[in-house]
Parts: C-alpha cells; sequence; structure tokens
C-alpha cells in the first residue's frame, strides 16, 4: 500500500502495488469426496465434502484465507481435490500474501468448475468477500494488486480498478513484528469516534495526496512521489498507527541517499516501511 491507508474503508482512493513475488496454487482432481491442501508455509490439511463444512476454526488459522475461498465454491462441488500450494517469499512480512493467495486459489477453482477464465472485477469481488468475511473488514485493495499487478488506484464502494501508466522503484523493510489489519482499525476507528471532524479531514487530505501521487507516478516523477510519501506518513503519525520502531526505520531509509521519501504500509504498528527510490 503506497498512499491512502484507513481512508480507503471511508470512500477514499487509494495506490496499491503488486510486489514481484509469487504464490503458485495447482488443483488436481480426487475420484472420492476428500479435499487435501499442501502448503509449503503451514503444512497439510484434508477435510471430508461429506462433513460439515464451518468456518475455520482456531486450530486452522493459517489456512483461514483458503479454506473461505473455497467454501465460496462449495455449492458446486462434487468431488474432492488436492490443492499444492508454493510460495517464493514468505507469510511472515506483510507483503500480501494472505491475498494473493485467496486469489490463486479462487481462479484455480473457477478455472476448474465454471471451465472458464474468471473475469478480473468479478475475481476482485470475489476475493474482497472472501477477505472480509476472515477479518470481518477490509478495503480489497491488496486483491485487487493481486489481480492486476503493477501499481493501480483503487476504490473500494462503488468499486473502481484502475491501472497506472509506470511503477515506481521501492525499498521495503520489515519491522520485525506486525498488528492484526482489524485490530489497528478498530484503534483508529475509536480515535475516529472521539473526533469525527477531525481525523475525517485528514482522510479528506489523503485523498488529494492520493490524487498528487497518481499524477507523479503517471509522469514518473520521483522526487515528488517522496515528498507526497513524507506528507502521509504525517497524517498516518496522525492516526496513532506509527511506534518507535517504524519511526526509527522511516527515518534510517530517508537519511539514504537514493531514497526521496519513505512512510509506513498498510494499516500501521508493524509489517514494513516502503522508501521510493529516485
Amino acid at each position: 500500500m503506497l498512499f491512502g491507508e484507513h481512508a480507503v474503508l471511508h470512500g477514499s482512493k487509494a495506490i496499491v502495488v503488486a510486489v514481484e513475488h509469487y504464490i503458485t496454487v495447482e488443483l488436481t482432481p480426487r475420484l472420492d469426496r476428500i479435499i487435501k491442501l499442501n502448503s509449503e508455509l503451514i503444512g497439510s490439511h484434508q477435510f471430508d465434502l461429506d462433513h460439515s463444512l464451518n468456518y475455520p476454526d482456531k486450530t486452522l488459522h493459517g489456512w483461514r484465507f483458503v479454506m473461505t475461498a473455497i467454501l465460496s465454491y462449495r455449492p458446486q462441488l462434487e468431488t474432492g481435490f488436492e490443492l499444492n500450494i508454493s510460495s517464493d517469499f514468505s507469510d511472515q512480512l506483510g507483503l500480501g500474501s494472505s491475498a494473493a493467495v485467496t486469489v490463486a486459489t479462487l481462479t484455480v477453482l473457477s478455472n476448474w468448475l465454471d471451465k472458464k477464465e474468471i473475469s478480473a472485477l468479478e475475481l476482485i469481488e470475489k476475493g474482497a468477500t472472501v477477505v472480509r468475511k476472515v477479518q470481518g473488514l477490509g478495503s480489497g485493495a491488496d486483491i485487487a494488486a493481486s489481480v492486476l499487478s503493477g501499481a493501480i488506484i483503487y476504490q473500494m464502494d462503488p468499486l473502481d480498478v484502475t491501472k497506472l501508466a509506470a511503477v515506481p522503484q521501492l525499498k521495503v523493510v520489515y519491522s520485525g513484528s506486525k498488528t492484526p489489519t482489524c485490530e489497528v482499525v478498530k484503534q483508529v476507528e475509536t480515535l475516529r469516534a472521539r473526533h469525527p471532524e477531525l481525523i475525517n479531514k485528514i482522510y479528506t487530505v489523503m485523498g488529494s495526496c492520493v490524487e498528487e501521487a497518481c499524477r507523479a507516478i503517471n509522469q514518473q516523477n520521483w522526487h515528488r512521489l517522496g515528498e507526497l510519501m513524507d506528507i502521509h506518513q504525517g497524517l498516518q503519525d496522525s492516526l496513532g498507527t506509527n511506534n518507535a520502531t517504524l519511526a526509527k526505520l522511516i527515518f534510517e531509509l530517508r537519511s539514504e541517499s537514493d531514497i526521496t521519501g519513505a512512510k509506513i504500509s498498510g494499516s500501521g504498528l508493524g509489517d514494513c516501511v516502503i522508501g521510493c527510490i529516485a
């Protein structure tokens, strides 16, 4: 996430960039009623289609996005299958692995069951629905980035997605910890409930940053994009989503000669900071 964190949940647009790493999902049909899941990252799990399929319990925490995606196709499943999931990046770095595996799982199921390639917009809508069922909230911006790749401008409601003409080069640094998105959003929403007029104005300025950043990306003006990232970070500080570790990483990035600006990427209080490379 480059711009628009939190504000995207309230009608503003956001800018998201897909990372050039991949999760691959391969489906092999079975003749019985067993669904077997294999993942390089979290191990294996299997269940029977004839048994009650409910939302994954806490013991299946790592499978919650894949399982929820599968359950969305439950009425069409007549036989079982084996799902093999491989990844060339860690699921612990805040780089959108949940969105990527959701998109890949929905795509392979659609290709198998519907016998056709699912459209980008339909995939984004279905993926966002899965994320919201799992987390209770979510803009779907990370889903859209996984579907379309590159840099995109995204609006949640009404759904609107547009690819930008260029993709900025970024340096990404993992902070070493993460706070679940839903927890950070609840914290910000509590602040907004106490100061609705002020926080809404912050969201309006974030929206202006998004508009300016779109122009900067399309013009490949990376110095201006970096300045806008610094401005946006000040707005995120106002929401209480920064901490000492993230702030230290941001200022370390800004001190590097080829970095034009830096900020938190995502909901905050953990995960990654990003710097724009000139």
